[in-house]
């Protein structure tokens, strides 16, 4: 059963609604303009083939200033739902770059044959720059589209009325009164209410309640959990700052401006309503219990109630308060806070239920909406099982828990492949979920709650991704949209550790210090088509993280085939993550193929992006492999095709990495280009920020470390010359970035170009060595007129072996990644 939040059947007196005092056209019926190509049927129009329709309309009044609330007329006459979002196009801002755009999220739901008025509140809208309220809109944007998770279907076909603007009276929250909590409630919340006598009759008042039991275990000081930091890459202020006004790096004041804005980006604000900053004040009063922590948390959590009332009639959109995601992040960091700040006296009984008033109006708008189809629903399903865990009270925590459980189980199995990686392929998004379900576990199994069967042993095998991961100076890559490049997820392993009585999930949570290394050195993902290649758990080990397989599910990058590479515990090459998802030119470079250790054809990158959804999570299959030797492991993945759309027409050619870690010491990565005719190639190589020379002769890219450590990438080319480009900061174009601790950094990348016909073999060494300015290898390459080539290596008067490559299949249409394994060999192995 659902409870609409749209209009919760509860009296006024329970649950306070607004009231639309003014309404006036913004934009008639006529005045909407296809952006394009449809096909006009009588009062509506028809997208075929289509996935998303967009129409675009100039308003009969540019100043908005004086509404907080947009409607608009729909119907959907086609066969599959549809989600209809809004866009504002601002005339002007407060200066800077970024777009000056009001977005709704485009998540309003319009089912098949219907029609009807959706409401769009103020507070449900997003912004990326720095508009000026209302006061100046440009353009009206309508895009009605398909879940990306649903089949495209056929056709679109919608009829859009007119928009117009309202001014709506809202009540401060929580909407919800303390009559209307007492009637949702069955028994009193230990520590809050009174509302009950001993004997179950009603006592008729609200009083201090003794706290009985801390119905939100574990959410206790001696959890580890307490200490996993926040999913994003904004600076972490003390606690002493956040006192001071200092939210995320940015002054914003005391108390809190809930509308502040310093940085113009979407994602800062929406971190700032999802309150994991305040896990800083209940860290620091579990510490000290001093009163001030808890006092700050009381004022901060009550002006937050009091300036943002759930919206009525909207999901939240993409506005920062009541977003879904947000509404369910900030429900679980208040666990923290009931767990540990509600007993102390500074912690005042109005805030307490308040806060309780608004839990429910979170679980609420939880069981009505849901998010994107990925990992948004995991996240607040496990926000819902949570209020229904810890707050028992309710009449409706059995409901909220059976959902968010029976949702949670779905969603593992759809989102996670059988080697235990979400279909995301990034490893912040990975964190994000398996976090969610290690918290619902913990929770549920102190209540002695009975779990599905994904809680178990499946997702213990979702931890041991990031285990195979982690780097040797315990931080992890950063694939697809993962933030930094250092992302650290030692403190969730840790509790994983705890959870599951892993000494292997335990070590890497301590750092090394407690537990045992997992047994296993180099790991296989073969469905995420990921291959993570090392030596050894010693702190100055080697590792190589290969990245083939499909893009995932969202939060695409254009990194096929790409590497991200480890010598002697420094890290050296690198995905060079990504700063923030505001668009812009940083942004999409940070996607492209140009930012990560890859080649291209031709200057092209092959765009993934628009592939289907079910394309972009199919299972690597043929497309990556992997062997093991005594002296050799070998993984290989193959890209099928490239250009710049990723359309059918440009998905003829074919490129092939392989990997081959010899000896634990050393790889040589051999990359082949097929097709036909002449074609430049380009391999491109982002190094981690530091020093870095190059030989203009040889090519060869040289770092060290200030213990010795060091690294060469050595190409080992044919006869035909490189064309080399060093870029470091660059900016028109980018190109020479990563991402660390929120910004972005100036780092070397390398660019080796050659024009050669196709197919092309290209052989490259990455050698980590110590002890020297140079290794003093010797690489020969000796190419057969049959295709085969012999990697010939000689490092310091040591002969290591010659590595021998057979010519691959001449026809390249069905190859597999196992077939290009085939005849690869380490000879002469008198080391």
């Amino acid at each position: 059963m659902a409870f609409p939040m749209r209009e919760p059947d509860l009296p006024p007196d329970c649950f306070r609604l607004d009231h639309v005092l003014d309404t006036e056209p913004v934009i008639d019926s006529e005045g909407w303009m296809p952006i394009q190509e449809a096909e006009r049927v009588g009062g509506s129009f028809k997208f075929v083939s289509s996935r998303k329709a967009t129409f675009r309309g100039r308003t009969l009044t540019a100043d908005l200033s004086r509404f907080n609330g947009l409607s608009l007329l729909a119907a959907n006459f086609g066969q599959s739902p549809l989600l209809v979002g809004i866009k504002l196009v601002h005339g002007h801002g407060h200066g800077r770059d970024l777009p000056p755009v009001s977005l709704s999220g485009g998540r309003e739901e319009l089912a098949p044959g219907e029609r009807r008025e959706l409401e769009f509140p103020h507070e449900a809208f997003g912004v990326y720059g720095f508009p000026v309220g209302w006061s100046h809109i440009r353009e009206v944007e309508v895009t009605f589209s398909v879940e990306r998770c649903y089949p495209i279907p056929g056709s679109i076909q919608v009829s859009i009325g007119p928009l117009q603007a309202r001014i709506r009276k809202i009540p401060v929250g929580p909407r919800l009164s303390r009559e209307g909590l007492k009637g949702l409630l069955t028994k009193d919340v230990p520590g809050v209410t009174s509302f009950f006598d001993r004997s179950g009759g009603d006592a008729g008042n609200v009083g201090i309640e003794t706290q009985k039991e801390a119905t939100w275990y574990p959410y206790a000081p001696a959890n580890p959990g307490l200490l996993i930091p926040p999913p994003h890459t904004y600076p972490k202020d003390r606690a002493e700052e956040i006192l001071d006004g200092r939210i995320m790096g940015s002054r914003i004041g005391h108390p809190v401006d809930w509308d502040a804005n310093p940085s113009g980006e979407l994602e800062w604000r929406h971190f700032l309503h999802r309150h994991h900053f305040m896990r800083e004040l209940v860290k620091e009063f579990a510490n000290s219990g001093h009163d001030r922590y808890a006092k700050a948390l009381d004022g901060m959590i009550s002006s937050w109630i009091h300036a943002n009332p759930v919206p009525v009639g909207s999901n939240g959109g993409a506005g920062p308060s009541w977003e879904t995601l947000s509404a369910a992040w900030r429900l679980r960091e208040w666990l923290w806070v009931a767990g540990i700040a509600w007993p102390n006296e500074y912690f005042g009984q109005d805030t307490k239920i308040n806060m309780m008033c608004s839990v429910w109006e979170h679980a609420r708008s939880l069981v009505d909406h849901r998010g994107h189809p990925n990992n948004w629903i995991i996240v607040e399903s496990a926000a819902l099982a949570l209020a229904g865990l810890c707050f028992p009270e309710f009449k409706e925590a059995s409901q909220w828990l059976k959902i968010g459980l029976e949702r949670l189980r779905d969603e593992f199995r759809r989102q996670f492949f059988s080697d235990g990686v979400h279909f995301e392929i990034s490893p912040l998004y990975h964190a994000i979920c398996v976090h969610a379900l290690l918290e619902v576990k913990q929770a549920a199994e102190a209540k002695g709650v009975e779990l599905p069967e994904e809680f178990y042993s499946p997702l213990e095998k979702c931890f041991e991704y990031l285990v195979g991961l982690r780097r040797p100076d315990f931080t992890w890559p950063s694939i697809n949209d993962s933030g930094g490049v250092t992302s650290d997820y030692t403190a969730l392993l840790g509790l994983a550790g705890q959870v599951f009585h892993r000494p292997d999930f335990v070590w890497v949570g301590s750092r090394g210090a407690c537990g045992a290394a997992a047994e296993k050195a180099s790991r296989f993902f073969p469905h995420a088509g990921i291959a993570a290649m090392r030596s050894d758990h010693s702190e100055d080990a080697n590792l190589l993280m290969f990245r083939a397989g499909p893009p995932g599910a969202s939060h695409v990058h254009n990194d096929s085939l790409s590497l991200d590479v480890t010598a002697l515990g420094v890290p050296r090459l690198a995905d060079p993550g990504i700063t923030s998802y505001a668009p812009g030119p940083m942004t999409d470079y940070y996607r492209s193929a140009w930012a990560h250790n890859m080649f291209l054809i031709d200057g092209k990158e092959f765009d993934r992006s628009g592939f289907g959804f079910h394309e972009k999570i199919k299972p690597a299959g043929e497309d990556f492999h992997w062997k093991c030797l005594d002296d050799l492991e070998v993984a290989t993945g193959i890209c099928r095709g490239w250009g710049s759309d990723g359309g059918q027409a440009q998905r003829s050619g074919l490129l092939a990495r392989t990997v081959v870690f010899v000896r634990r010491e050393y790889w040589v990565v051999r990359d082949v280009a097929f097709g036909e005719g002449s074609h430049e190639i380009t391999a491109c190589w982002q190094f981690f920020p530091g020093p870095v020379e190059v030989d203009s002769k040889t090519h060869v890219a040289v770092c060290l470390g200030p213990q010795g450590q060091g690294f060469e990438l050595i190409p080992v080319p044919e006869q035909e010359e490189f064309r080399t480009e060093i870029v470091a900061g660059s900016l028109h174009p980018p190109g020479g970035w990563v991402s660390l601790n929120g910004a972005d950094v100036p780092a070397t990348a390398f660019r080796h170009t050659v024009r050669a016909p196709l197919p092309r073999t290209m052989i490259w060494l990455l050698l980590p060595f110590s002890g020297t300015p140079r290794s003093g290898v010797t690489v020969n390459r000796i190419d057969s007129g049959g295709g085969d080539i012999l990697v010939e290596i000689t490092l310091q008067g040591r002969e290591t072996g010659s590595l021998a490559f057979p010519s691959p299949p001449a026809d390249c249409a069905g190859i597999t990644a196992e077939q290009m394994h085939a005849g690869i060999a380490l000879q002469g192995r008198d080391y």
